[in-house]
């Protein structure tokens, strides 16, 4: 006698359709976390580039740059661990008259926090905008710095971005690299 064989999956087939599946979305939750990522880190990187655009712009005018104080404007704006996942509306109050003057008013959240300094010929950048500057460690000119922190993760390992003045790029600091520690809020 023989068996008939009914339709149907058998119990192997079924383990190996769900290890392909559990497979198929680690792999794609990998690349999207990676996109997220990539996509907030796009806010720094606009930011940045417009803080450098108009101070330039209000070098060329004035003939020194706006901020010219220890530090500036866009201090961090997150006051725990917790904050550093969410996104955080813009502070004009805290932002300071100098990126008024600027006019640099983001119109929607951030995710990311900002620093910056800048001083007079001669004053030497603090701590963490001092090492950006090791080239040139006499300033025989006006000069700025800003950053752009984020904690992605929430494990008190901060990533950065940061621009200054005589240079014109921007540089990439990765995630617990000594740079990038945000200053009070």
């Amino acid at each position: 006698m023989s068996r008939k064989r009914t339709p149907g999956f058998t119990l192997i087939e079924l383990m190996i359709v769900i290890a392909v599946i559990g497979i198929l979305a680690g792999v794609g939750y990998g690349v999207y976390r990676s996109y997220i990522k990539s996509a907030r880190a796009s806010e720094a990187t606009g930011i940045l580039a417009d803080i450098r655009l108009k101070q330039e712009a209000y070098r060329a005018t004035f003939h020194q740059y706006a901020c010219t104080a220890p530090v500036c404007g866009l201090r961090p704006t997150r006051s725990g661990a917790a904050d550093w996942g969410k996104r955080m509306q813009w502070n004009a109050t805290a932002a300071g008259a100098e990126w008024s003057t600027l006019g640099i008013r983001p119109d929607s959240g951030l995710w990311f926090s900002y620093s910056a300094a800048g001083g007079a010929p001669g004053v030497a950048p603090a701590a963490p905008f001092d090492v950006l500057f090791a080239a040139n460690a006499t300033n025989n000119d006006f000069w700025y710095a800003a950053m752009a922190f984020q904690d992605f993760e929430g494990d008190a390992a901060f990533g950065c971005f940061a621009i200054h003045s005589g240079v014109q790029f921007m540089k990439t600091f990765d995630e617990g690299d000594a740079v990038c520690v945000p200053g009070p809020p």
